[in-house]
């Protein structure tokens, strides 16, 4: 019993110095981490089939483009030629008399673009 009285006040010694300590921003700042793993931890159950499900429609999508890399190919090469074709006629300052014609290779790219990924999808 004399060793349960001893501890008991030796504990009134110490009560409350946690929560003194509490009062430096050093040690505010250090007792945050737990709450921040906490809340990491609960927002990681909410999102992680929100997650899981966007990656694999990223990864479909990848495998999609890697198994169509020439109809990629193309559309990447109608569209860089269409960019290069604006470029030209902006530097040569003759933008508005190539804009009809500029429209229209745009319009056949994208045309070209939407028949190769369809093309590609069907497959």
């Amino acid at each position: 019993q004399a060793r349960v009285n001893e501890v008991m006040d030796k504990g009134k010694d110490i009560a409350g110095t946690y929560e003194a300590s509490l009062g430096t921003v050093g040690k505010q700042l250090s007792s945050m981490k737990r709450p921040m793993e906490d809340l990491q931890v609960s927002l990681g159950q909410r999102w992680t089939d929100s997650f899981a499900q966007g990656l694999a429609v990223a990864n479909d999508g990848l495998k999609l483009l890697a198994r169509n890399s020439d109809a990629v190919g193309r559309t990447m090469e109608y569209a860089l030629l269409g960019v290069g074709a604006v470029a030209a006629a902006k530097a040569a300052g003759a933008m508005q008399s190539y804009g009809a014609t500029l429209l229209q290779t745009g319009r056949q790219s994208a045309l070209v673009a939407r028949e190769s990924l369809a093309l590609a999808q069907a497959e």
